[in-house]
Order: structure tokens, then C-alpha cells, then sequence
């Protein structure tokens, strides 16, 4: 955001004990989170990406020959941690994001003896894995039902009352199936003489 100028570079605060600077910062890590100054978390994305990276690159580095078994241990107990790490709040869903994660288990599941030259699809399904959005939407399905469980639905979710519609009172919901009323009548009629 800029505040025109060359002012932008140079905020100050005033507090109790004088005019302090703020320094400008590119990035921060809080809680294990990266959040840069534009406020997206790409780079918690970017960082934990190449922290799995590195990983399989030691596990490849430290084992000759890696087996099936092996390679479901490792990546499960190593890698995937790294991946999910604050997913819930770092997901963003945008396509360049969500290809950079999925690169790394793609990655993960080339080391297999034996797989490398078949569809990432089939290598899932040899490995017993889920590709990650199945396991962050299976996430987000979870913390979703224990809000609804515990009652917190209502401050994470609107609820929509039948008397807040715009318009007179009477006024049928457009999508909802159960409200068609008189408007199958004529339909009826032509088919059921």
C-alpha cells in the first residue's frame, strides 16, 4: 500500500516514550507462519515446499533403494507434516499454490523403485495416498462438523432467517425445490387430464 512519496518508507509511531521508527520488514514468521508484507501466505506455501524438498532430497541422499513401505513411513512421518503444516489457515486455494504442494508429493511418489514411469494417479493408488486437496478438504470437513458439534456454528457461519428477505414477507426462495407452489399446476394438468 503506499502513502505517496518517499514518505512510505519511513512510519513513525508515537507512544509513551517518544516518536519511534518502524522499520520495514519483507517478511515475518509468527507461530511457525510466514506472512509477507502483502499479507499472502505464498510464501509459507514457497517455504514449506522447499523444507519437503530438502527432505526428500536427504531421504534419497540416505537410502540406496526405496521400497513401497518404506516410502509410506518416510514421507508420512517426514514430509507430509511439513506440507499441512497450519493448513487450515495458510490455504488459499489459488492453482499456482495448490501446484507447488502437489509438486512435492509428486515428487515423493517418483522415488519409489518400480513407479516412476506410471501416472501420478496410479502412483497414489499404489501408495495408498490421497492427493492433498482430498486431505485438506477432509480437513476442513472435520473442523466444520466439531464447530457444529460444540455450537460454535453460529459464530463461524450466517445463518439466513426466512423473515430478512428483501421484498414482501411471502416471497418464495428462487433455489429452494420445496417451494415450487402453483407453478407445477399446469404441468400436472396437461399430463393428467
Amino acid at each position: 500500500m503506499s502513502f505517496g512519496g518517499d514518505s512510505a518508507n519511513a512510519f513513525v509511531m508515537h507512544g509513551e516514550k517518544g516518536p519511534e521508527d518502524i522499520t520495514r520488514i519483507d517478511a515475518k514468521k509468527n507461530l511457525g507462519i510466514w506472512l509477507s508484507p502483502n499479507l499472502s501466505f505464498s510464501l509459507h506455501l514457497e517455504k514449506s515446499a522447499q523444507k519437503a524438498f530438502a527432505v526428500l532430497r536427504m531421504i534419497r541422499r540416505t537410502f540406496s533403494r526405496i521400497t513401497r513401505t518404506d516410502l509410506q513411513i518416510l514421507y508420512r512421518a517426514c514430509v507430509r507434516p511439513l506440507l499441512e503444516y497450519a493448513n487450515p489457515v495458510v490455504y488459499s486455494g489459488r492453482t499456482k499454490d495448490v501446484i507447488l504442494i502437489e509438486r512435492v508429493q509428486r515428487a515423493a511418489t517418483k522415488m519409489v523403485a518400480g513407479l516412476k514411469s506410471m501416472d501420478y494417479e496410479t502412483r497414489l493408488v499404489v501408495l495408498d495416498l490421497f492427493p492433498l486437496e482430498y486431505r485438506r478438504l477432509r480437513g476442513d470437513l472435520i473442523l466444520t462438523y466439531s464447530l457444529c458439534e460444540q455450537g460454535l456454528a453460529n459464530r463461524f457461519f450466517t445463518v439466513d432467517p426466512a423473515n430478512t428477505r428483501r421484498g414482501h414477507g411471502e416471497r418464495q426462495e428462487q433455489n429452494c425445490p420445496g417451494n415450487l407452489g402453483e407453478s407445477l399446476d399446469p404441468v400436472y394438468q396437461s399430463v393428467n387430464p
